[in-house]
């Protein structure tokens, strides 16, 4: 059985991108996409039962085929790679068969050595995850303080992703989901 739960993100994680479609012509646009895969681990089992049950999770992907751009600057940043994690569990309530997570931070390292920080939140059902975020300044958590830094990613883009969620088997919600392979495109974008 598959879940719509966290993505990371997130961001997680996530970085993902809204309304890249609609910009008026005469606004400049920036934006991008990368193909996300990772796992989700929780700390609390999730079951297929309807009841919201609190639950906690990390998160750590790759995201590759990366593309970004703008409307008045054309293709930018091509075939770029990251790492995306949540330095800190994310908070979320469900099961299964539905879900909610967030405000969770996830932090991209870009394979140029830039950083990406999102600050996002998730809704799933069954299967699917959507992941719906903002770029932040910078998150400190504990000791460590996060700042972004990659130009193709400016604070204040928004970003969104459409996911998938896979336990490990068909059988693992009645057992107790402990972690699933969570994957999808995700987006960024914004005005320039």
């Amino acid at each position: 059985m598959t879940k719509r739960l966290v993505s990371a993100a997130t961001s997680v994680a996530a970085i993902g991108v809204a309304a890249l479609a609609l910009a008026p012509s005469a606004m400049a646009y920036n934006g991008g996409t990368c193909t996300l895969q990772g796992t989700a681990t929780f700390n609390t089992p999730l079951s297929t039962g309807p009841a919201a049950s609190p639950f906690t999770y990390t998160f750590s992907g790759n995201l590759s085929n990366c593309e970004s751009g703008s409307q008045s600057g054309g293709p930018g940043p091509q075939g770029m790679t990251g790492t995306i994690t949540t330095p800190a569990a994310v908070s979320g309530s469900g099961s299964c068969v539905s879900s909610t997570t967030g405000p969770g931070i996830a932090v991209v390292s870009w394979s140029d050595g830039k950083t990406t920080v999102e600050q996002y939140s998730t809704t799933g059902a069954l299967a699917g995850v959507l992941q719906q975020g903002t770029v932040v300044a910078s998150a400190t958590i504990g000791t460590t303080t996060y700042t972004t830094n990659e130009p193709s990613t400016p604070v204040g883009d928004s970003g969104d992703g459409a996911l998938t969620f896979q336990p490990p088997s068909p059988t693992s919600c009645q057992t107790g989901v402990t972690s699933a392979t969570i994957r999808g495109q995700i987006f960024t974008g914004g005005s320039a």
